[in-house]
């Protein structure tokens, strides 16, 4: 049963500040009947005839890319156009591009935070990239500044991220759960992923097609299974869950993406 306290898992869904929810598991209990089925998508991997524990099977640690550190001061982008970029700290770094498909990149810099983040894309030139997925903020909370300040200078980020990329759609991941030495974080932990589903209403409203990936939910159906021993990164049946649920959101939102819209 998922460890999400339920009247916070409410508010999330209830959010004005969640504009379209993408939430990959199998709590439809919760979930209000009253939001538009248009606005709010509820996918399984059930449904799309996959799951995390088949995943596993499936993919061998020889057969994941892993994508290399970006270069000092930069991101290390191609001129092409791409058209699925994750940017992320450690916790995607086993995402592989190769099972997302052609002209999907991942750059996963360990010990990342949002500030890092910020003044690497300061050194990119414009680039055409049709789906941004940011994941990003977890090194900010572990510390003690202020969710308020955090938020401030993620929302500066996707300014900057809109502005150099001009993306078709962009996602914002939640961050994961904590576990063992580090729970007594997770309530900044959902602080900070109701202030992100806020942060999805605002963006919608200036037409920026923006996607909440709830990867908190996912991660806390089953937390001792899918983190590792260290509370934070996921274990490998996690990394695995994590490969599903950012292929789910791809293919999703390239195919009903513009319907949605």
């Amino acid at each position: 049963k998922s460890q999400y306290p339920s009247s916070s898992r409410q508010e999330l869904l209830n959010a004005e500040g969640c504009s379209r929810q993408v939430l990959l598991n199998t709590d439809y209990e919760n979930i209000n009947p009253e939001l538009s089925p248009h606005r709010t998508v509820v996918l399984t991997p059930f449904e799309l005839g996959f799951c995390a524990e088949r995943a596993l099977r499936t993919i061998r640690e020889d057969t994941i890319q892993r994508p290399t550190r970006a270069k000092v001061g930069c991101l290390d982008l191609p001129s092409e156009p791409i058209r699925y970029l994750i940017l992320s700290d450690s916790i995607h770094r086993h995402v592989s591009e190769e099972m997302l498909g052609e002209r999907c990149l991942v750059r996963a810099i360990g010990g990342c935070d949002v500030r890092i983040m910020t003044r690497k894309l300061r050194r990119c030139l414009q680039l055409e990239v049709d789906h941004v997925c940011l994941t990003i903020g977890i090194n900010d909370v572990l510390e003690s500044s202020a969710i308020y300040h955090i938020i401030t200078n993620y929302t500066s980020l996707v300014r900057l991220i809109l502005k150099t990329f001009s993306p078709k759609h962009l996602t914002l991941c939640s961050l994961l759960p904590l576990s063992g030495s580090r729970t007594h974080l997770n309530q900044r932990v959902l602080t900070f992923n109701l202030q992100l589903a806020r942060l999805c209403q605002e963006l919608d409203a200036e037409n920026c097609h923006s996607w909440f990936l709830d990867l908190h939910s996912l991660f806390s159906e089953s937390i001792d299974r899918y983190l590792s021993t260290d509370g934070l990164h996921p274990s490998p049946l996690g990394k695995s869950l994590l490969q599903t649920a950012q292929q789910t959101q791809f293919n999703f939102v390239s195919v009903y993406g513009g319907l949605m819209s």
